[in-house]
């Protein structure tokens, strides 16, 4: 038998089981490429990410900032549409701050921001509003008379300093009975988002924007009023229409009569509405 006459089939056999191998390795490497791939993307995105918000956060703390030392500037000024020394002739009609609670688009290093600024002095100071005040503000929001009471008992409950019940109010024994039990805070509030601890404040009625209750508390009262009043000059349409019961055309008509200072001095910062008495003034 000559050398060409040998069988082959073997050699073969090697030959296609070695390209199998290749082949497996090559697949190996490619998911390995790709999942290495993947990662590096991920990493890329999340250090975009990363910068992008750390560049977001200095640039609102540098909005805040600034607009602080514009308002402190206004305040020292005794006005609150005066201008920096250096930007009265750019600006001539720019306003220092504005305390419309409103968003403003300004620049900071060629990056825009938005800057809102409201007054407090506007809104209801829930640690200091009467009772009866508290009952129309509650009725007028959208609750029923039997409910608008009761609330406003449980509210007064909770701010107050003793464990005594009022008729129909609530106090420890009442939220240590709940499925997550918690005790009366029995002291003024001193975030309004701990509203939603008191007996009867459910989510709608306090974030408002429903059909039911289109104006929500969080957007009435505040616990950075010190004054047991408030200055209609500045309140928010919600706060208006609320406690005077306006409708659109008169709260429209309201608000322009407002900003034009018919009446007095729109720039004048004295309350104007005591929280104590009943009617309002």
């Amino acid at each position: 038998m000559t050398t060409s006459e040998l069988p082959t089939g073997g050699g073969q056999a090697q030959r296609g089981f070695a390209l199998l191998i290749v082949l497996w390795i090559f697949i190996i490497l490619f998911a390995v490429g790709a999942e290495f791939s993947g990662a590096m993307r991920q990493d890329v995105t999340a250090t975009m990410n990363f910068a992008g918000e750390t560049q977001s956060y200095y640039l609102a703390a540098a909005a805040a900032n600034r607009t602080f030392y514009r308002a402190l500037i206004a305040r020292d000024e005794a006005k609150l549409e005066a201008l920096p020394e250096d930007e009265e002739e750019e600006e001539e009609t720019e306003p220092l701050v504005r305390i419309d609670g409103q968003w403003h688009q300004e620049e900071l290093w060629g990056a825009p921001v938005w800057v809102k600024i409201s007054d407090e002095s506007g809104k209801v100071p829930i640690n200091l509003v009467s009772e009866g005040l508290l009952r129309v503000i509650l009725r007028n929001v959208g609750l029923e008379v039997e409910e608008a009471d009761d609330l406003a008992a449980a509210i007064l409950d909770w701010r107050d300093a003793d464990d005594e019940v009022r008729v129909n109010g609530a106090e420890s024994d009442y939220y240590l009975d709940q499925p997550r039990p918690y005790v009366a805070k029995n002291a003024r509030l001193d975030a309004l988002e701990e509203l939603m601890l008191v007996r009867g404040v459910t989510w709608d009625l306090y974030h408002g924007e429903t059909q039911d209750f289109p104006i929500g508390l969080k957007r009435l009262f505040t616990v950075f009023n010190p004054q047991p009043s408030l200055n209609v000059r500045s309140s928010p349409p919600p706060v208006l229409r609320v406690l005077f019961g306006l409708g659109p055309e008169q709260l429209a008509e309201f608000i322009e009569l407002r900003s034009t200072g018919a009446g007095g001095s729109s720039g004048s910062s004295r309350p104007c509405c005591p929280m104590s008495d009943w009617p309002i003034c």
